[in-house]
């Protein structure tokens, strides 16, 4: 069946896809070692509750309806193990948010792959979904440089994270 996708730009966004999902995975390793080592249950939760879930559940599968709309089905990958171990919070938080960048820079991307194979109409699909993730991304630069204020005390971090979370559908 014909598509109106160029090859390009269907790479691009499977390749999206796949991020996404490895990232919900990814994310969801961060909470558990940030509720679970570092006792930092709020840090944990809000970023479970308001990045993870986000990955799958909205850009994930936004970004895999942009390929269906086009008749053109969505290949699931094997997600990686993640059992990375961290030694402090403050690591934990600097790879959350060198992670989220790679991210949107990927997303960025695979816009610009549209973009340069004229699929101009899956550009204006990639507008909202470039826009949500920047939420994220203003939050983990947040959360890096409320940690490096905080210092070692990351009871008071954790305890202070709701007046700098500031995506407030996850509470």
């Amino acid at each position: 069946m014909e598509t109106n996708l160029m090859p390009n730009t269907i790479s691009a966004l499977q390749e999206m896809v796949d991020r996404s999902f490895k990232m919900t995975a990814f994310v969801d390793r961060i909470q558990s070692v940030l509720s679970t080592k570092f006792v930092c249950n709020q840090v944990g939760n809000l970023i479970h509750h308001g990045i993870a879930h986000k990955y799958s559940g909205f850009f994930g599968d936004k970004i895999a309806e942009i390929l269906e709309n086009y008749n053109i089905d969505v290949k699931y990958g094997n997600v990686p193990t993640m059992n990375k171990e961290y030694a402090s919070v403050s690591e934990v938080i600097h790879k959350l948010n060198e992670e989220v960048i790679n991210y949107q820079n990927a997303l960025n991307m695979c816009y610009k792959v549209s973009f340069d194979n004229m699929d101009v109409h899956v550009c204006s699909d990639l507008i909202d979904i470039i826009t949500q993730h920047n939420l994220i991304v203003t939050q983990t630069i947040l959360l890096e440089d409320k940690i490096e204020v905080y210092g070692n005390n990351i009871a008071a971090y954790d305890h202070d994270v709701k007046d700098f979370w500031i995506l407030k559908e996850a509470y």
